[in-house]
């Protein structure tokens, strides 16, 4: 894996966490659990556990269905914002530091690198997919259930595409 395929990874998951905060996770979670990435000398490898990763699926295919709904709070709001931050920076700098257990040299400043890819990806998706969504449903008449739609199948498309890239861990 290259530097900059963990990068694009860490990248496309912060996209899909800005749009469901879970997406990111729960796609890094599940492929944890094959291997891909190795998470076993990671902080974070209690999400390659199976009971965690199904929860964090349950958590994620909850807000796909929650997201829909018109009296939750914007993703672009403060408290829900930050939340979605925190959760890419993880899945960033988790699937940038730890690809390949041969090689754990940098793998702090890969961690820090892809941390903050996944962070400002986040943030640019929350606000790009938010506004994305206000057109559809404003100026095209667009209802909100089929743009919450819309907002979900990019998410999962996202997630799926960082983790079956030539990033997902295979060397």
């Amino acid at each position: 894996m290259t530097h900059l395929d963990g990068l694009r990874r860490s990248v496309l998951l912060g996209i899909a966490t800005g749009i469901h905060s879970m997406t990111g996770m729960a796609f890094l979670s599940w492929s944890a659990l094959q291997g891909r990435p190795d998470l076993a000398q990671s902080p974070l490898r209690v999400i390659s556990k199976p009971e965690v990763a199904i929860l964090i699926l349950l958590a994620a295919c909850a807000e796909v269905v929650a997201d829909k709904f018109p009296f939750l709070p914007s993703r672009t709001a403060p408290a829900p914002l930050a939340g979605r931050i925190v959760i890419g920076a993880l899945a960033g700098g988790v699937s940038h530091a730890y690809p390949n257990v041969d090689r754990p040299d940098g793998r702090r400043g890969r961690a820090l690198l892809g941390a903050a890819a996944g962070a400002s990806s986040t943030a640019v998706s929350a606000f790009a997919l938010h506004s994305l969504r206000k057109l559809l449903t404003e100026r095209f008449s667009v209802p909100q259930a089929v743009a919450g739609v819309v907002d979900s199948i990019v998410a999962i498309l996202t997630a799926r595409a960082a983790i079956r890239s030539r990033s997902a861990g295979r060397g």
